[in-house]
Order: structure tokens, then sequence, then C-alpha cells
């Protein structure tokens, strides 16, 4: 498996805005049982993946409302950047 961790603003056509990304270690983690809703739908929900940022394992979540969902870790107590994971 592999990560990548994009920071910056939405790119549109109209206001393209410049990303950063970056290649990080991840690993499988046993997902915790705590901030999963009834529904499964909701902003803070937990997955069993975890990513290396600046020396830290952090917890990725995602943010699902519909059949899709974006995945982010957080940091200094607020949503910072999206994550991609990959299987290879």
């Amino acid at each position: 498996m592999e990560a990548f961790i994009h920071f910056g603003g939405p790119f549109t056509d109209e206001q393209p805005a410049p990303r950063l990304t970056i290649k990080v270690p991840v690993k499988d983690s046993a997902a915790p049982r705590s901030g999963r809703t009834v529904t499964g739908y909701g902003f803070k929900i937990p997955v069993s993946y975890k990513v290396k940022y600046l020396g830290r394992w952090r917890r990725v979540y995602c943010a699902s409302y519909g059949n899709a969902g974006t995945a982010y870790i957080i940091i200094n107590g607020a949503p910072g950047a999206t994550v991609d994971i990959y299987h290879n």
C-alpha cells in the first residue's frame, strides 16, 4: 500500500489553486468503535488506516454523506489534508 497526502485549496477550472502532494508510509490499524454513527454517514468516521506525517502516526478519517467519501487527517486539531490510499 502507499498513501499520498494533498495540501492546498480545491482545484477548479475557474480558480486553480496550488497543491502539494507528498508520499507517506501507511499501515493497517484497527478502527476504533467510537466515532461511528448508526447510519454510517458523518463527518469524522474513523477508518482502519494510519499515515505517518511529521513523525507521528495519524488516524485517517472519512467524511461521508452519500455513496462517496473524502479521506483526511487531522493536523493541529483541524482537518488539514486529504489522503489517497492505493493498494498495490
